[in-house]
């Protein structure tokens, strides 16, 4: 099995317990939220030490779709400043209190899209899977990866975008945009090259991450890799080329992938 092919645990597990549709009835559960947490604190000290390879104290992050705060926390933990984006009222709202005395959170109710505005979120019975991309969900259902769960209720959010975020709160050393197969529109409101981000890679949209990948290099110069399922390593030793990346991206089966980009090293000195 190729590295492009593997599965973590957590991606084998979903996808083969997602097509049979006892996923779906796990998230749908009320134990999954605590369940999740816990797993969240179990691999926190790995986390942990994945990001400090991309975030120091006192740099400025980005964290778009912070949903219950999960790696905010590590971004505090690592001293950074974080601003998080969360459309979710009721994420937002569960964000704003635990935060109310950090003065080094700012949480801000909105989404982020290529323009500004008001936007639709689709919320699912699982939180982490409210979606402003429809073409998203249709094609998670139709794989059989989520279609045991549902998304039954809509709610209207301001969207603002990348471009208007850094105007407002500085440029961030580092990124992280997980969108729920809305990340494509997250970055087409991008026009300023970031010293790094990263994106979430969803198999049913593999054009999607092309086009990123694309828009990106319109901007500026990136290298690129990316890990497969939750943060731990990094699977190139050598960061690559939008080409390669592009290759490598047409042959991974798994749906727990981030794609990281950044600024070429000799840039950043």
């Amino acid at each position: 099995m190729t590295v492009e092919e593997e599965d973590t645990s957590e991606g084998l597990i979903d996808r083969v317990t997602t097509n049979r549709g006892l996923m779906g009835v796990l998230r749908a559960s009320r134990l999954y939220l605590p369940a999740r947490r816990m797993y969240h604190a179990w691999y926190a000290p790995r986390r942990l030490k994945f990001y400090s390879s991309f975030v120091k104290a006192n740099d400025l992050v980005f964290d778009v779709g912070a949903n219950i705060g999960t790696r905010l926390a590590t971004f505090l933990e690592l001293g950074a400043h974080v601003v998080a984006f969360e459309p979710q009222s009721a994420c937002f709202a569960s964000l704003s209190r635990k935060y109310r005395s950090d003065l080094r959170v700012q949480v801000v109710h909105a989404g982020l899209d290529n323009r500004e505005g008001v936007g639709t979120i689709h919320l699912c019975e699982n939180d982490a899977l409210s979606s402003m991309s429809e073409s998203w969900i249709g094609s998670v259902k139709s794989s059989g990866r989520f279609r045991a769960l549902q998304w039954g209720k809509d709610e209207d959010v301001r969207v603002t975008t990348l471009d208007r975020a850094i105007e407002q709160h500085g440029m961030p050393t580092y990124c992280k945009i997980d969108v729920e197969g809305y990340e494509l529109n997250v970055i087409q409101g991008l026009s300023k090259r970031m010293p790094c981000l990263s994106f979430e890679f969803n198999p049913e949209l593999r054009e999607d991450a092309e086009k990123i990948i694309d828009h990106l290099m319109r901007i500026g110069a990136y290298d690129f890799n990316y890990c497969v399922g939750e943060p731990a390593r990094l699977e190139l030793t050598d960061w690559a080329q939008p080409d390669r990346m592009t290759s490598l991206l047409r042959k991974i089966r798994s749906s727990h992938v981030d794609v990281f980009a950044k600024c070429p090293r000799e840039e950043q000195r």
